[in-house]
């Protein structure tokens, strides 16, 4: 059964750097503080009169986050899933204010449309109804037949698909609360019932997901690679941070291992740096599992010199 509208299931975070801290709420409260809280508006005029892409980033970590597709049980990451709320988050960002409301216009008229609302910076969140998904692939199929739909609205709008975010693919696909006066509810939405069908093996060889391996897997990735080259802590805390402001704690936790460490002030001030250009917004997790294997690989080596050395010294020693 699809989640009612005043039951409390949205994992929402105030602040999204403590990812433990979730409080669940109902559609009827988030629907109430995009549309009425004052702080929320507030933070939203500053970044909608700000041109800096590096302050409106900064505004944005101080919005509250939610998850409206799956349900967390204690903490906001990939691998403490509790389950799937038939719910599904499409993100059309595209920054031209007059094309986004004759946009949510249109998605009044869709029926499965239980919720749109403006993005922080001119974008639009639509939420969709679709079925209680059981398993990640599942969920997949339904996202993609929602995007492909609203990418073929765009193109007869003359807009580029492209601008309907992929990001959307992931289940645990979070967004930033936003301020819209406006905001549209349907409180009688029913369910999205295409699919579009994924040869998933095929699927994650080509195009795997890195954004959803879960943050215990990322530790133990960062576990094993040292952070005292700065090569490699500069392009780690771009992979980290293309994938969210809320993986900053991870990185700080990584970079306190170096003797270089000075403290978590500093990390954050190295981490609002990074990802200024195109080069550096494309590195993602790959580069984390390179490190990781790379390192394994070395330490392999080392172990098995240092076996040959013993195995040497023994042999000389018998003889």
């Amino acid at each position: 059964m699809n989640i009612k509208l005043d039951e409390k299931k949205i994992s929402y975070l105030e602040n999204i750097t403590k990812t433990t801290d979730i409080i669940y709420k109902s559609i009827y409260e988030i629907y109430d503080l995009i549309k009425f809280d004052l702080g929320i508006k507030e933070t939203i005029e500053k970044i909608r009169s700000c041109d800096d892409e590096n302050i409106q980033k900064k505004l944005k970590m101080k919005l509250p986050t939610v998850c409206f597709n799956v349900n967390f049980n204690n903490r906001l990451i990939g691998d403490d899933i509790n389950s799937y709320l038939g719910l599904c988050t499409i993100d059309v960002d595209i920054k031209e204010i007059d094309f986004i409301n004759k946009l949510k216009d249109y998605t009044r008229t869709e029926e499965h449309v239980l919720m749109s609302y403006i993005s922080p910076r001119y974008g639009l969140k639509i939420i969709c109804r679709i079925p209680i998904c059981k398993s990640k692939e599942e969920y997949m199929e339904y996202e993609l037949s929602l995007r492909n739909h609203y990418k073929d609205i765009l193109k007869k709008n003359n807009k580029k698909p492209d601008y309907v975010d992929s990001s959307s693919k992931s289940p645990i696909f979070k967004t930033y609360l936003s301020h819209d006066i406006e905001a549209y509810i349907n409180l009688e939405s029913k369910t999205y019932k295409n699919k579009e069908v994924i040869e998933h093996s095929k699927y994650i060889k080509v195009d795997i997901d890195y954004s959803d391996i879960d943050s215990k897997q990322i530790e133990k990735y960062l576990s094993k690679i040292p952070s005292d080259n700065y090569e490699v802590w500069f392009r780690v805390g771009c992979a980290l941070k293309n994938q969210g402001e809320i993986y900053f704690n991870m990185f700080d936790k990584w970079s306190s291992k170096s003797h270089k460490y000075k403290g978590t002030k500093i990390t954050y001030k190295f981490w609002e740096s990074l990802c200024k250009n195109n080069m550096s917004n494309k590195i993602t997790l790959r580069t984390i599992l390179y490190y990781y294997k790379k390192n394994k690989k070395s330490r392999f080596q080392a172990k098995m010199e240092s076996r040959e050395k013993i195995l040497k010294k023994h042999k000389e020693y018998l003889e």
